[in-house]
């Protein structure tokens, strides 16, 4: 089957998590407009149940076999990091997430599942997710922020991959490469 992903105005990205293929959102002249969807093999599914009725995730990756989101339309939350059931890219709860340094009135622009480590890109800064359980009633994770003194990000985040061992992504002002923490 081809399946048309036409998103405008929003660009689709995509994760797989245990099989499954992520896509969305789903643009308005879609059957499945605004929404997510998942492709196991034979048929394309809407998730059904995501962490807020308003959300339109414009990034999302896969990790440590959970699925991360931000909402980038109607958050009052941009800053805002939600993750699905373990190894279940279609179960969410609205307690599962993480406010990435919401005082400092940037979006979370991109992620991206890196060396172990899920890295976190904002307009000025970068931070990381470290651990392995993202369970927010038993937390083993933890949240820091890359020392980054020129406090270099980037909007765009569909600029960020992993090249050559770092991740490379595309700043105000040029082609920025990022080798650790």
């Amino acid at each position: 089957y081809v399946y048309p992903i036409t998103l405008d105005p929003y660009p689709a990205k995509s994760a797989m998590l245990n099989g499954k293929l992520f896509i969305g959102p789903m643009g308005p002249t879609n059957t499945y407009a605004g929404s997510v969807v998942y492709y196991s093999g034979s048929n394309l599914n809407r998730v059904a149940a995501l962490p807020s009725t308003t959300m339109v995730p414009g990034v999302f990756e896969a990790h440590k076999n959970y699925l991360f989101m931000v909402d980038v339309k109607f958050s009052v939350t941009p800053s805002r990091i939600y993750w699905s059931t373990l190894l279940d890219g279609t179960l969410w709860s609205a307690t599962s997430y993480i406010d990435v340094n919401p005082g400092d009135g940037e979006a979370i622009t991109g992620l991206i599942s890196h060396n172990g480590l899920l890295y976190i890109f904002k307009y000025n800064s970068i931070y990381y997710l470290s651990g392995d359980v993202f369970d927010a009633s038993n937390p083993t994770y933890s949240l820091n922020k890359v020392i980054n003194p020129q406090k270099i990000g980037t909007y765009h985040g569909e600029s960020i991959r992993a090249f050559q061992n770092k991740i490379v992504f595309l700043g105000q002002d040029g082609i920025y490469a990022l080798d650790g923490v």
